[in-house]
């Protein structure tokens, strides 16, 4: 069995696994609050891994990864530490308020707050952005399936939308959170073992440090003018405190079993969340690193060749010159003419 079949096993495995998960928990969603927000019944041990899975998708192992790897910590900032920096303040400031409130959606408190116009209109631009943010998810999810198994990009985004549209209308918040769970899982063991085999192969840190750009752990702007700041703050700004309204992360406030829990949760999935996500970059990094430590290993032994037959032709050579000498001692006695050794070094 090829590599490719393998995979595609595996991940049909692992998508069919995430169907019998919304058709086991389907029995919990029988009534709309049940559907939506779990009951209100998440855990602790549920609402960390559902908050970070929410923000942890393929943009975010696709996109943060690659600006990581061109550019370093810098180029991240909204992702992780925009993203973690949502998290804490959504904990912080609203976290607890609107957990007593026991809204169903965003929209429900636009609504309630400034009338049925305002609620209408929060729902359909929310409405748009989500369409957005999934687009996103699930090209990043095509992308990742056709890598790994060579099916066509716009099958997977079909394979993939058919069937988390399948298992979220089967089982409601509660099949979302369960399989949430079990993605994060993998992911995270997934990411601590790529890092770790990654060090191990390139010969440990030690060997990546030196070969490491000077401000690639930077999170400053090295140079102080207005643009440059400006869209400094713009990359905290995007999801900082834009997502602040996001229903994604609402709907974990709401379906949290009490206020505490959803407090701690939010600020749990922020720590962890930085740590996963830097990790991602540092992946990135140490790949990068350990490719440009290949190729100029590489480099330096092909010049080392070139260098190492060079003395050799030009000892050659030197053997012919001090041939050239003595046949000229021998022509001079009578013996063979001179014969010629620059044959001998392919010249």
């Amino acid at each position: 069995m090829s590599t490719e079949t393998t995979i595609l096993v595996g991940v049909s495995i692992y998508l069919l696994a995430m169907i019998v998960i919304g058709i086991a928990v389907a029995k919990r969603s029988g009534t709309e609050e049940d559907f939506l927000v779990a009951g209100r019944k998440l855990p602790l041990w549920i609402c960390v891994p559902t908050i970070m899975a929410t923000w942890f998708g393929g943009g975010t192992m696709l996109g943060a990864a690659g600006t990581g790897y061109e550019g370093g910590f810098l180029a991240s900032i909204s992702v992780p530490f925009g993203a973690a920096l949502v998290l804490i303040l959504m904990g912080f400031f609203f976290v607890r308020t609107l957990r007593r409130m026991k809204l169903l959606t965003v929209a429900q408190f636009i609504e309630n707050r400034f009338g049925r116009v305002a609620g209408v209109a929060a729902a359909v631009a929310l409405l748009l952005a989500i369409i957005g943010w999934i687009g996103g998810l699930m090209v990043g999810f095509g992308q990742i399936f056709q890598t790994m198994t060579g099916v066509p990009m716009e099958l997977g985004i079909l394979v993939g939308g058919v069937i988390v549209i399948g298992y979220t209308a089967i089982g409601g918040l509660w099949a979302v959170v369960l399989t949430d769970f079990v993605q994060v899982v993998i992911i995270a063991v997934g990411l601590l073992v790529l890092l770790v085999v990654v060090l191990i192969d390139v010969g440990g840190w030690s060997a990546i440090a030196p070969q490491l750009p000077e401000h690639t752990f930077r999170l400053i702007p090295l140079e102080h003018n207005v643009e440059i700041w400006l869209n400094y703050l713009r990359l905290w700004i995007i999801f900082g405190i834009a997502d602040l309204t996001s229903q994604s992360l609402m709907q974990r406030v709401f379906a949290a079993k009490n206020e505490q829990t959803a407090q701690n949760a939010f600020y749990l999935a922020g720590a962890i969340e930085q740590v996963n996500l830097a990790m991602i970059n540092m992946d990135k990094v140490v790949q990068q690193n350990a490719a440009t430590s290949e190729q100029a290993s590489a480099a330096a032994n092909s010049l080392t060749g070139q260098a190492r037959a060079l003395t050799e032709l030009v000892g050659r050579f030197e053997l012919s010159e001090g041939s050239h000498t003595s046949n000229e001692g021998s022509r001079a006695s009578g013996d063979h003419a001179y014969e010629p050794r620059l044959k001998a070094v392919g010249m």
